[in-house]
């Protein structure tokens, strides 16, 4: 089980924007660690670009669903992606065959009755030209893709994802994952793992709907980038020796998104990030490979940095003297010693642990 402090909630939230409507214009230049080379990429919109002016222009409601005189479609300079507000239509060739689609979504929110109980929000609508692609009878609406949206109650357990706590968001989204192959996708908002927005991708194909698979992060925000050529790099919270994160590309593939496998990434370094110490002596490797030379790092009371991981099992730890290794966990919580597993409190100085 993961182990909770509110400080590192607190710099959490401040990663993101107050509010998942905001428009790529407000958002401010935004400088990313690209996996293992550390580049700078600004997913900045142009002054002029604004996505969200060109969104209500088209945008209609079911009742007057009319074309528009001129389709506005994810471009490189609004970072591939269409803010509509949740509730609202939108027209846009979603598969590539010269014909409009309408596309709509809207969530019932949270409600709570005189005697103070609580009936939990829930998808309402997901169509496409007036077919709905959702299960209407079924205690989750969302069940025919095994993803369980705004409901406060449900572990997730018999899924590949968990939720927690209700969540309404304000827009829903429209992105160009690959601007090669002629699709544009849908992407739908939620709380994910530790409460941590996610997106869920869907492709729509000739009277046809499938899920591609989630994201982290919300498509708006400064912790996320689409490239257009199937590969997004997302702010996601890694599983291995403490609650931290990095920015971890994801890339669709026959069909499905999922993060790189053995892709090595830089953690996200916060302003005022925990100092990390070394207890007692760590054997480590000298490559992310278990049949590599091994070595052993020596405790300090100085701090140590971690350059690179995978986000599951390898994790670089650098010594200030210039020593370095690979320290390898077997979970989330256990450090490989030489011939023993250890609780890696037992190893490390100072880990910051939330969920």
């Amino acid at each position: 089980m993961k182990r909770f402090v509110l400080p590192f909630l607190a710099l959490t939230l401040a990663l993101t924007c107050a509010a998942c409507g905001t428009s790529p214009d407000e958002q401010a230049e935004t400088t990313v660690s690209t996996p293992a080379e550390t580049e700078t990429v600004s997913t900045s919109a142009p002054a002029e670009t604004d996505v969200t002016e060109e969104t209500e222009a088209v945008s209609t409601t079911p009742a007057e669903t009319a074309e528009p005189e001129e389709m506005t479609v994810p471009t490189a300079e609004n970072n591939y992606l269409i803010s509509v507000p949740v509730g609202d239509s939108y027209q846009i060739d979603l598969d590539g065959d010269g014909s409009l689609d309408t596309v709509q979504y809207d969530v019932d929110p949270d409600t709570q009755d005189a005697s103070g109980a609580w009936s939990m929000g829930m998808p309402n609508t997901f169509s496409v030209n007036g077919v709905s692609f959702l299960s209407d009878d079924a205690e989750n609406p969302m069940s025919d893709y095994d993803i369980w949206m705004a409901d406060a109650y449900n572990p997730m357990s018999d899924y590949d994802i968990w939720m927690a706590d209700a969540y309404n968001p304000a827009a829903y989204y429209l992105v160009d994952l690959d601007a090669s192959d002629g699709y544009y996708e849908i992407a739908l908002v939620d709380y994910g793992p530790s409460d941590d927005e996610v997106c869920y991708l869907f492709r729509y194909d000739s009277g046809s709907m499938s899920y591609l698979g989630w994201i982290p992060s919300c498509p708006e925000y400064d912790t996320i980038t689409f490239y257009g050529d199937g590969t997004v790099q997302a702010l996601c919270t890694m599983d291995v020796m403490q609650t931290w994160r990095g920015f971890r590309t994801y890339q669709l593939s026959e069909g499905t998104i999922a993060a790189v496998e053995g892709e090595l990434f830089t953690p996200y370094s916060y302003d005022d990030a925990q100092e990390v110490y070394l207890k007692v002596a760590l054997t480590v490797y000298a490559e992310p490979d278990l049949s590599a030379d091994t070595l052993v790092l020596e405790p300090s009371e100085d701090a140590l940095s971690f350059p690179l991981t995978d986000g599951e099992s390898w994790v670089q730890i650098v010594c200030a003297d210039g020593s370095t290794g690979w320290a390898y966990f077997t979970d989330y919580f256990m450090v490989q010693n030489g011939d023993e597993m250890v609780d890696d409190t037992e190893v490390f100085e100072n880990l910051i642990f939330a969920g």
